[in-house]
Protein backbone atom coordinates (compact mmCIF):
# COMPACT_ATOMS: atom_id res chain seq x y z
CA UNK A 1 0.00 0.00 0.00
CA UNK A 2 2.91 2.25 0.67
CA UNK A 3 3.94 1.70 -2.93
CA UNK A 4 0.51 2.77 -4.15
CA UNK A 5 0.86 6.00 -2.21
CA UNK A 6 4.27 6.69 -3.74
CA UNK A 7 3.15 5.85 -7.28
CA UNK A 8 0.15 8.19 -6.94
CA UNK A 9 2.56 10.95 -6.01
CA UNK A 10 4.69 10.33 -9.10
CA UNK A 11 1.66 10.65 -11.39
CA UNK A 12 0.73 13.98 -9.84
CA UNK A 13 4.14 15.62 -10.18
CA UNK A 14 4.19 16.45 -13.92
CA UNK A 15 0.90 18.37 -13.78
CA UNK A 16 1.71 20.71 -10.89
CA UNK A 17 2.34 24.40 -11.44
CA UNK A 18 1.55 26.25 -8.24
CA UNK A 19 0.56 29.89 -7.70
CA UNK A 20 1.59 31.27 -4.30
CA UNK A 21 1.82 34.62 -2.47
CA UNK A 22 5.51 35.46 -2.11
CA UNK A 23 7.21 35.39 1.28
CA UNK A 24 8.66 38.84 0.61
CA UNK A 25 5.16 40.33 0.17
CA UNK A 26 4.02 38.91 3.51
CA UNK A 27 7.09 40.20 5.35
CA UNK A 28 6.60 43.67 3.90
CA UNK A 29 2.90 43.61 4.70
CA UNK A 30 1.70 43.49 1.09
CA UNK A 31 -0.56 40.47 0.55
CA UNK A 32 -1.58 41.23 -3.03
CA UNK A 33 -1.65 37.92 -4.96
CA UNK A 34 1.49 37.05 -6.90
CA UNK A 35 2.18 33.97 -9.01
CA UNK A 36 5.11 31.63 -8.60
CA UNK A 37 5.73 28.28 -10.26
CA UNK A 38 8.03 26.93 -7.56
CA UNK A 39 7.27 23.90 -5.41
CA UNK A 40 8.05 22.26 -1.94
CA UNK A 41 8.73 19.28 0.75
CA UNK A 42 9.56 18.65 4.61
CA UNK A 43 11.94 16.76 7.05
CA UNK A 44 12.12 13.08 8.23
CA UNK A 45 12.45 9.76 6.55
CA UNK A 46 10.92 6.39 7.49
CA UNK A 47 9.72 4.05 4.77
CA UNK A 48 7.36 2.19 7.11
CA UNK A 49 5.55 5.45 7.95
CA UNK A 50 4.47 5.84 4.32
CA UNK A 51 2.83 2.42 4.47
CA UNK A 52 1.10 3.30 7.76
CA UNK A 53 -0.15 6.62 6.37
CA UNK A 54 -1.58 4.99 3.26
CA UNK A 55 -3.07 2.07 5.22
CA UNK A 56 -4.99 4.42 7.55
CA UNK A 57 -6.37 6.38 4.58
CA UNK A 58 -7.38 3.23 2.73
CA UNK A 59 -9.04 1.77 5.83
CA UNK A 60 -11.07 4.97 6.28
CA UNK A 61 -12.21 4.92 2.65
CA UNK A 62 -13.07 1.22 2.87
CA UNK A 63 -15.09 1.79 6.05
CA UNK A 64 -17.42 4.10 4.12
CA UNK A 65 -19.03 0.94 2.68
CA UNK A 66 -20.70 0.22 6.04
CA UNK A 67 -20.55 3.42 8.14
CA UNK A 68 -24.03 4.89 8.64
CA UNK A 69 -25.00 8.42 7.69
CA UNK A 70 -24.65 11.07 10.43
CA UNK A 71 -27.53 10.91 12.94
CA UNK A 72 -30.13 13.68 12.74
CA UNK A 73 -31.49 13.65 16.30
CA UNK A 74 -32.37 17.33 15.95
CA UNK A 75 -31.30 19.91 13.39
CA UNK A 76 -29.33 21.76 16.06
CA UNK A 77 -27.54 18.61 17.23
CA UNK A 78 -26.64 17.71 13.62
CA UNK A 79 -25.10 21.16 13.08
CA UNK A 80 -23.12 20.85 16.34
CA UNK A 81 -21.64 17.53 15.24
CA UNK A 82 -20.89 18.77 11.74
CA UNK A 83 -19.12 21.94 12.92
CA UNK A 84 -17.29 19.91 15.59
CA UNK A 85 -15.94 17.56 12.91
CA UNK A 86 -14.72 20.49 10.79
CA UNK A 87 -13.32 22.43 13.76
CA UNK A 88 -11.48 19.30 14.87
CA UNK A 89 -9.67 19.12 11.53
CA UNK A 90 -9.08 22.89 11.64
CA UNK A 91 -7.56 22.84 15.15
CA UNK A 92 -5.19 19.89 14.66
CA UNK A 93 -4.16 21.06 11.20
CA UNK A 94 -3.48 24.65 12.32
CA UNK A 95 -1.25 23.35 15.08
CA UNK A 96 0.69 21.11 12.68
CA UNK A 97 1.02 23.67 9.88
CA UNK A 98 2.13 26.38 12.35
CA UNK A 99 5.05 24.16 13.42
CA UNK A 100 5.73 23.39 9.78
CA UNK A 101 5.91 27.10 8.90
CA UNK A 102 8.22 27.79 11.84
CA UNK A 103 10.64 24.98 10.97
CA UNK A 104 10.74 25.89 7.28
CA UNK A 105 11.30 29.58 8.09
CA UNK A 106 14.18 28.55 10.32
CA UNK A 107 15.61 26.53 7.43
CA UNK A 108 15.33 29.66 5.31
CA UNK A 109 17.33 31.55 7.96
CA UNK A 110 14.60 34.04 8.87
CA UNK A 111 15.58 36.42 11.66
CA UNK A 112 13.34 36.60 14.70
CA UNK A 113 12.07 40.01 13.61
CA UNK A 114 11.28 38.81 10.07
CA UNK A 115 9.34 35.85 11.40
CA UNK A 116 7.47 38.06 13.89
CA UNK A 117 6.30 40.26 10.98
CA UNK A 118 5.40 37.19 8.93
CA UNK A 119 3.34 35.60 11.72
CA UNK A 120 1.56 38.91 12.44
CA UNK A 121 0.68 39.35 8.76
CA UNK A 122 -0.69 35.87 8.13
CA UNK A 123 -2.80 35.84 11.30
CA UNK A 124 -4.11 39.36 10.65
CA UNK A 125 -4.81 38.90 6.94
CA UNK A 126 -5.75 35.24 6.70
CA UNK A 127 -7.73 34.36 9.84
CA UNK A 128 -11.50 34.78 10.12
CA UNK A 129 -12.89 37.17 12.72
CA UNK A 130 -15.06 34.27 13.85
CA UNK A 131 -12.16 31.86 14.44
CA UNK A 132 -12.95 30.23 17.79
CA UNK A 133 -10.90 27.01 18.15
CA UNK A 134 -7.98 29.24 19.13
CA UNK A 135 -7.65 32.99 19.60
CA UNK A 136 -5.68 34.97 17.02
CA UNK A 137 -3.34 36.18 19.74
CA UNK A 138 -2.62 32.66 20.92
CA UNK A 139 -2.14 31.46 17.35
CA UNK A 140 0.41 34.21 16.68
CA UNK A 141 2.16 33.49 19.98
CA UNK A 142 2.32 29.80 19.08
CA UNK A 143 3.94 30.58 15.72
CA UNK A 144 6.64 32.66 17.40
CA UNK A 145 7.09 30.07 20.15
CA UNK A 146 7.55 27.28 17.61
CA UNK A 147 10.03 29.40 15.66
CA UNK A 148 12.12 30.27 18.72
CA UNK A 149 12.04 26.70 20.01
CA UNK A 150 12.77 24.83 16.77
CA UNK A 151 16.20 23.31 16.25
CA UNK A 152 17.49 22.60 12.76
CA UNK A 153 19.87 19.68 12.34
CA UNK A 154 22.08 19.84 9.27
CA UNK A 155 22.03 16.07 8.85
CA UNK A 156 18.24 16.06 8.40
CA UNK A 157 17.26 14.42 5.11
CA UNK A 158 14.85 17.11 3.93
CA UNK A 159 14.17 15.26 0.70
CA UNK A 160 13.14 12.09 2.47
CA UNK A 161 13.74 8.59 1.18
CA UNK A 162 15.61 9.72 -1.93
CA UNK A 163 17.80 12.42 -0.38
CA UNK A 164 20.99 10.69 -1.56
CA UNK A 165 20.05 10.66 -5.25
CA UNK A 166 18.29 14.05 -5.28
CA UNK A 167 20.73 16.20 -3.36
CA UNK A 168 22.71 17.02 -6.52
CA UNK A 169 19.62 17.61 -8.69
CA UNK A 170 17.21 19.65 -6.56
CA UNK A 171 18.29 23.02 -5.21
CA UNK A 172 17.74 22.85 -1.48
CA UNK A 173 16.96 26.55 -1.09
CA UNK A 174 14.25 26.47 -3.76
CA UNK A 175 12.90 23.21 -2.41
CA UNK A 176 12.54 24.53 1.15
CA UNK A 177 11.39 28.01 0.09
CA UNK A 178 8.56 26.65 -1.97
CA UNK A 179 7.49 24.35 0.85
CA UNK A 180 7.08 27.45 2.97
CA UNK A 181 4.89 29.07 0.34
CA UNK A 182 2.69 25.97 0.23
CA UNK A 183 2.47 25.87 4.03
CA UNK A 184 1.36 29.51 4.12
CA UNK A 185 -1.42 28.72 1.65
CA UNK A 186 -2.56 25.81 3.79
CA UNK A 187 -2.59 28.11 6.83
CA UNK A 188 -4.75 30.57 4.88
CA UNK A 189 -7.27 27.89 3.92
CA UNK A 190 -7.54 26.58 7.48
CA UNK A 191 -7.62 29.87 9.35
CA UNK A 192 -10.16 31.56 7.07
CA UNK A 193 -13.07 29.26 8.06
CA UNK A 194 -15.31 31.02 10.57
CA UNK A 195 -17.35 28.15 11.98
CA UNK A 196 -20.36 28.18 9.64
CA UNK A 197 -22.05 24.84 8.94
CA UNK A 198 -23.39 25.82 5.51
CA UNK A 199 -20.20 27.37 4.11
CA UNK A 200 -16.90 25.49 4.41
CA UNK A 201 -14.87 28.36 2.97
CA UNK A 202 -11.87 26.98 1.08
CA UNK A 203 -11.47 23.86 3.25
CA UNK A 204 -12.80 21.41 0.63
CA UNK A 205 -9.43 19.88 -0.38
CA UNK A 206 -8.51 19.14 3.26
CA UNK A 207 -11.97 17.90 4.29
CA UNK A 208 -12.00 15.52 1.27
CA UNK A 209 -8.60 14.03 2.06
CA UNK A 210 -8.75 10.50 3.59
CA UNK A 211 -5.11 10.90 4.63
CA UNK A 212 -5.74 14.10 6.61
CA UNK A 213 -8.93 12.80 8.26
CA UNK A 214 -7.64 9.31 9.07
CA UNK A 215 -4.36 10.59 10.51
CA UNK A 216 -6.04 13.11 12.84
CA UNK A 217 -8.71 10.65 14.04
CA UNK A 218 -6.07 7.98 14.60
CA UNK A 219 -4.04 10.34 16.78
CA UNK A 220 -7.14 11.29 18.79
CA UNK A 221 -7.86 7.60 19.45
CA UNK A 222 -4.24 7.15 20.53
CA UNK A 223 -4.60 9.96 23.12
CA UNK A 224 -1.92 12.11 21.49
CA UNK A 225 -2.08 15.40 23.49
CA UNK A 226 -1.30 17.32 20.27
CA UNK A 227 -4.60 16.15 18.80
CA UNK A 228 -7.49 17.09 21.07
CA UNK A 229 -11.14 16.45 20.11
CA UNK A 230 -13.09 19.69 19.52
CA UNK A 231 -16.72 20.30 20.45
CA UNK A 232 -18.77 23.22 19.11
CA UNK A 233 -21.82 24.99 20.46
CA UNK A 234 -23.13 27.64 18.07
CA UNK A 235 -19.98 29.43 16.81
CA UNK A 236 -17.88 28.60 19.87
CA UNK A 237 -15.55 25.62 19.45
CA UNK A 238 -13.17 24.42 22.16
CA UNK A 239 -10.92 21.39 22.94
CA UNK A 240 -12.78 18.95 25.18
CA UNK A 241 -11.60 16.18 27.52
CA UNK A 242 -13.55 12.96 26.90
CA UNK A 243 -13.97 9.49 28.35
CA UNK A 244 -12.95 6.57 26.14
CA UNK A 245 -16.59 5.81 25.28
CA UNK A 246 -17.31 9.44 24.35
CA UNK A 247 -14.10 9.61 22.32
CA UNK A 248 -15.06 6.47 20.38
CA UNK A 249 -18.50 7.94 19.67
CA UNK A 250 -16.84 11.22 18.59
CA UNK A 251 -14.48 9.46 16.16
CA UNK A 252 -17.32 7.39 14.67
CA UNK A 253 -19.35 10.59 14.15
CA UNK A 254 -16.37 12.31 12.46
CA UNK A 255 -15.87 9.30 10.16
CA UNK A 256 -19.56 9.40 9.27
CA UNK A 257 -19.31 13.05 8.22
CA UNK A 258 -16.19 12.27 6.18
CA UNK A 259 -17.90 9.40 4.34
CA UNK A 260 -21.28 11.01 3.71
CA UNK A 261 -20.51 14.74 3.56
CA UNK A 262 -16.85 15.73 3.14
CA UNK A 263 -15.89 12.99 0.69
CA UNK A 264 -18.68 14.10 -1.65
CA UNK A 265 -17.67 17.78 -1.70
CA UNK A 266 -16.52 19.23 -5.04
CA UNK A 267 -12.75 19.43 -5.39
CA UNK A 268 -12.86 23.18 -5.90
CA UNK A 269 -14.31 25.22 -3.03
CA UNK A 270 -17.35 27.45 -3.54
CA UNK A 271 -17.14 29.99 -0.69
CA UNK A 272 -19.68 32.81 -0.26
CA UNK A 273 -17.18 35.41 0.91
CA UNK A 274 -15.93 37.64 -1.91
CA UNK A 275 -12.43 37.58 -0.41
CA UNK A 276 -12.36 33.78 -0.31
CA UNK A 277 -13.80 33.63 -3.84
CA UNK A 278 -10.90 35.78 -5.05
CA UNK A 279 -8.36 33.61 -3.22
CA UNK A 280 -9.90 30.42 -4.60
CA UNK A 281 -10.03 31.79 -8.15
CA UNK A 282 -6.26 32.37 -8.14
CA UNK A 283 -5.56 28.74 -7.14
CA UNK A 284 -5.57 25.93 -9.72
CA UNK A 285 -6.94 22.46 -8.96
CA UNK A 286 -3.38 21.12 -8.94
CA UNK A 287 -2.42 23.82 -6.43
CA UNK A 288 -5.11 22.52 -4.07
CA UNK A 289 -3.77 18.97 -4.46
CA UNK A 290 -0.29 20.25 -3.70
CA UNK A 291 -1.50 22.12 -0.61
CA UNK A 292 -3.20 18.95 0.66
CA UNK A 293 0.06 17.05 0.36
CA UNK A 294 1.80 19.82 2.30
CA UNK A 295 -0.73 19.48 5.11
CA UNK A 296 -0.28 15.70 5.14
CA UNK A 297 3.46 16.32 5.33
CA UNK A 298 3.03 18.71 8.27
CA UNK A 299 0.72 16.35 10.18
CA UNK A 300 2.75 13.18 9.66
CA UNK A 301 6.22 14.76 9.62
CA UNK A 302 6.94 13.05 6.30
CA UNK A 303 8.56 14.75 3.29
CA UNK A 304 6.20 16.23 0.70
CA UNK A 305 7.52 14.21 -2.22
CA UNK A 306 5.57 16.02 -4.93
CA UNK A 307 7.47 19.16 -3.94
CA UNK A 308 10.54 17.81 -5.72
CA UNK A 309 9.41 18.81 -9.23
CA UNK A 310 10.86 22.16 -10.31
CA UNK A 311 9.82 22.32 -13.97
CA UNK A 312 13.44 22.18 -15.16
CA UNK A 313 14.98 18.89 -14.05
CA UNK A 314 11.84 16.75 -13.94
CA UNK A 315 13.28 13.99 -16.14
CA UNK A 316 16.33 13.60 -13.89
CA UNK A 317 14.18 13.85 -10.78
CA UNK A 318 11.73 11.16 -11.93
CA UNK A 319 14.47 8.75 -13.02
CA UNK A 320 16.34 9.28 -9.75
CA UNK A 321 13.60 7.37 -7.91
CA UNK A 322 14.26 4.31 -10.06
CA UNK A 323 18.03 4.79 -9.88
CA UNK A 324 17.83 4.97 -6.10
CA UNK A 325 15.56 1.95 -5.91
CA UNK A 326 17.82 -0.16 -8.13
CA UNK A 327 20.97 1.00 -6.32
CA UNK A 328 19.42 0.25 -2.95
CA UNK A 329 18.18 -3.15 -4.14
CA UNK A 330 21.54 -4.13 -5.65
CA UNK A 331 23.46 -2.95 -2.56
CA UNK A 332 21.17 -4.93 -0.26
CA UNK A 333 21.38 -8.04 -2.42
CA UNK A 334 25.16 -7.83 -2.56
CA UNK A 335 25.36 -7.41 1.20
CA UNK A 336 22.91 -10.26 1.80
CA UNK A 337 24.68 -12.76 -0.47
CA UNK A 338 28.14 -11.81 0.77
CA UNK A 339 27.14 -12.28 4.42
CA UNK A 340 24.70 -15.16 4.06
CA UNK A 341 25.62 -17.15 0.96
CA UNK A 342 23.26 -20.05 0.31
CA UNK A 343 23.22 -22.64 -2.43
CA UNK A 344 19.55 -23.56 -2.12
CA UNK A 345 16.45 -21.47 -2.75
CA UNK A 346 13.25 -21.75 -0.70
CA UNK A 347 10.06 -23.34 -1.99
CA UNK A 348 7.22 -20.85 -1.50
CA UNK A 349 3.44 -20.64 -1.85
CA UNK A 350 1.97 -17.22 -2.63
CA UNK A 351 -1.45 -15.90 -3.61
CA UNK A 352 -1.46 -14.30 -7.06
CA UNK A 353 -5.09 -13.65 -8.02
CA UNK A 354 -8.74 -13.79 -6.92
CA UNK A 355 -11.64 -14.03 -9.36
CA UNK A 356 -15.42 -14.54 -9.32
CA UNK A 357 -16.93 -17.40 -11.33
CA UNK A 358 -20.68 -17.36 -10.81
CA UNK A 359 -21.26 -18.09 -7.11
CA UNK A 360 -17.75 -19.48 -6.70
CA UNK A 361 -14.62 -17.58 -5.70
CA UNK A 362 -11.38 -18.70 -7.37
CA UNK A 363 -8.09 -18.05 -5.57
CA UNK A 364 -4.87 -18.71 -7.49
CA UNK A 365 -1.54 -19.53 -5.89
CA UNK A 366 1.95 -19.89 -7.35
CA UNK A 367 4.33 -22.52 -6.06
CA UNK A 368 7.78 -21.09 -6.77
CA UNK A 369 11.35 -22.13 -6.25
CA UNK A 370 13.57 -19.08 -6.50
CA UNK A 371 13.40 -15.71 -8.23
CA UNK A 372 13.12 -17.07 -11.78
CA UNK A 373 9.88 -18.91 -10.95
CA UNK A 374 8.66 -15.86 -9.04
CA UNK A 375 9.29 -13.58 -12.01
CA UNK A 376 7.10 -15.65 -14.37
CA UNK A 377 3.31 -15.34 -14.52
CA UNK A 378 0.91 -18.26 -14.64
CA UNK A 379 1.35 -18.76 -18.40
CA UNK A 380 3.27 -21.98 -19.04
CA UNK A 381 2.99 -23.24 -15.46
CA UNK A 382 1.48 -26.62 -14.60
CA UNK A 383 -1.91 -26.17 -12.91
CA UNK A 384 -3.93 -28.18 -10.39
CA UNK A 385 -6.94 -27.29 -8.26
CA UNK A 386 -9.38 -28.51 -5.66
CA UNK A 387 -12.79 -27.38 -4.48
CA UNK A 388 -13.41 -26.21 -0.95
CA UNK A 389 -16.47 -24.80 0.87
CA UNK A 390 -16.23 -22.75 4.02
CA UNK A 391 -19.99 -22.72 4.63
CA UNK A 392 -22.43 -19.85 4.44
CA UNK A 393 -22.84 -19.53 8.24
CA UNK A 394 -19.13 -19.18 8.88
CA UNK A 395 -18.74 -16.61 6.08
CA UNK A 396 -21.62 -14.60 7.56
CA UNK A 397 -20.10 -14.84 11.05
CA UNK A 398 -16.70 -13.59 9.84
CA UNK A 399 -18.31 -10.73 7.89
CA UNK A 400 -20.40 -9.65 10.90
CA UNK A 401 -17.41 -9.76 13.24
CA UNK A 402 -15.34 -7.70 10.83
CA UNK A 403 -18.07 -5.12 10.19
CA UNK A 404 -19.91 -4.75 13.47
CA UNK A 405 -17.73 -5.86 16.39
CA UNK A 406 -16.85 -2.61 18.18
CA UNK A 407 -13.98 -4.39 19.97
CA UNK A 408 -12.50 -5.81 16.77
CA UNK A 409 -8.75 -6.13 17.19
CA UNK A 410 -5.68 -7.85 15.79
CA UNK A 411 -6.29 -10.60 18.34
CA UNK A 412 -9.82 -11.16 16.98
CA UNK A 413 -8.45 -11.21 13.42
CA UNK A 414 -5.94 -13.93 14.36
CA UNK A 415 -8.79 -15.93 15.93
CA UNK A 416 -10.89 -15.70 12.75
CA UNK A 417 -7.93 -16.83 10.63
CA UNK A 418 -7.40 -19.76 12.99
CA UNK A 419 -11.06 -20.77 12.62
CA UNK A 420 -10.71 -20.69 8.83
CA UNK A 421 -7.47 -22.67 9.06
CA UNK A 422 -9.16 -25.40 11.14
CA UNK A 423 -11.93 -25.71 8.55
CA UNK A 424 -9.39 -25.94 5.72
CA UNK A 425 -7.46 -28.64 7.61
CA UNK A 426 -10.65 -30.58 8.38
CA UNK A 427 -11.85 -30.57 4.78
CA UNK A 428 -8.50 -30.71 2.97
CA UNK A 429 -6.16 -32.82 5.07
CA UNK A 430 -6.21 -35.72 2.62
CA UNK A 431 -5.36 -33.30 -0.19
CA UNK A 432 -2.30 -32.08 1.69
CA UNK A 433 -1.15 -35.61 2.54
CA UNK A 434 -1.44 -36.70 -1.08
CA UNK A 435 -0.10 -33.69 -2.98
CA UNK A 436 1.53 -30.95 -0.86
CA UNK A 437 3.82 -32.62 1.68
CA UNK A 438 6.81 -30.86 0.06
CA UNK A 439 5.58 -27.73 1.92
CA UNK A 440 5.49 -27.47 5.70
CA UNK A 441 1.99 -28.28 6.89
CA UNK A 442 1.46 -25.18 9.06
CA UNK A 443 2.89 -22.90 6.40
CA UNK A 444 0.61 -24.42 3.73
CA UNK A 445 -2.58 -24.00 5.76
CA UNK A 446 -1.59 -20.54 7.04
CA UNK A 447 -1.23 -19.27 3.48
CA UNK A 448 -4.62 -20.69 2.45
CA UNK A 449 -6.39 -19.33 5.57
CA UNK A 450 -4.83 -15.89 5.14
CA UNK A 451 -5.87 -15.72 1.47
CA UNK A 452 -9.46 -16.76 2.25
CA UNK A 453 -9.76 -14.29 5.14
CA UNK A 454 -8.37 -11.44 3.01
CA UNK A 455 -10.93 -12.28 0.34
CA UNK A 456 -13.94 -12.40 2.71
CA UNK A 457 -12.90 -9.14 4.40
CA UNK A 458 -12.22 -7.29 1.14
CA UNK A 459 -14.43 -4.31 0.33
CA UNK A 460 -15.97 -6.20 -2.64
CA UNK A 461 -16.96 -9.27 -0.64
CA UNK A 462 -18.24 -7.35 2.40
CA UNK A 463 -21.07 -6.14 0.15
CA UNK A 464 -21.77 -9.64 -1.24
CA UNK A 465 -24.23 -11.06 1.29
CA UNK A 466 -25.22 -13.92 -1.06
CA UNK A 467 -21.80 -15.60 -1.06
CA UNK A 468 -22.11 -19.15 0.26
CA UNK A 469 -18.44 -19.85 0.93
CA UNK A 470 -17.65 -21.97 -2.16
CA UNK A 471 -14.01 -21.74 -3.31
CA UNK A 472 -11.81 -23.24 -5.98
CA UNK A 473 -8.16 -23.16 -4.94
CA UNK A 474 -5.83 -23.23 -7.96
CA UNK A 475 -2.12 -23.99 -7.78
CA UNK A 476 0.39 -23.12 -10.51
CA UNK A 477 3.80 -24.85 -10.35
CA UNK A 478 6.92 -23.06 -11.55
CA UNK A 479 9.45 -24.97 -13.69
CA UNK A 480 12.14 -24.93 -11.00
CA UNK A 481 9.59 -25.83 -8.34
CA UNK A 482 8.53 -28.90 -10.37
CA UNK A 483 12.14 -29.97 -10.74
CA UNK A 484 12.75 -29.52 -7.00
CA UNK A 485 9.62 -31.52 -6.08
CA UNK A 486 10.59 -34.29 -8.53
CA UNK A 487 14.00 -34.55 -6.87
CA UNK A 488 12.35 -34.73 -3.42
CA UNK A 489 10.03 -37.52 -4.57
CA UNK A 490 12.93 -39.39 -6.17
CA UNK A 491 14.89 -39.19 -2.92
CA UNK A 492 11.89 -40.38 -0.87
CA UNK A 493 11.39 -43.38 -3.14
Amino acid sequence: MGKLYFVSILFLIPHLACGFVSIESLILGDVAPELSLELTGVPKDKKSDYYSLQKKAQDLDNSCAWINKPKRITSNEYVKRLTSAIANLQYSSLNAISKNIAVLAKHKKFTEEEFYILSDNIVTNYCSENLSVISKKELENNLNYFFNGSIIKEETHEMGLYNKSLVNIVKKEEYLGNQLRAALQVFRGLCSWGGTSDDFGILNPFLKSPHVNSFILSEIKSDNPEFKPILCDSLICRPQAMSEDKKTEYVVSAKSFYCHVFKKLPSRPGPRSETLKAWSKDVTSDDFIFQTFQLISALSNQPNLIALADGKNNKSIFSSFYDEYFQSWSDNKLKFFSNDLKYEEVLSLRKTNVAQNGQIREISFDIDYGELDHARNIVGKVKTKYNFSLGRKLVKYIRNEFLYDENYSEKKEKLLKRVIKEHVIEKGNNIYSEYFTFLKKDYFYDQLAMAIFDDISSSTMLKNEDFGGAYVLKFHYGVFAMNYIRNIKATEN
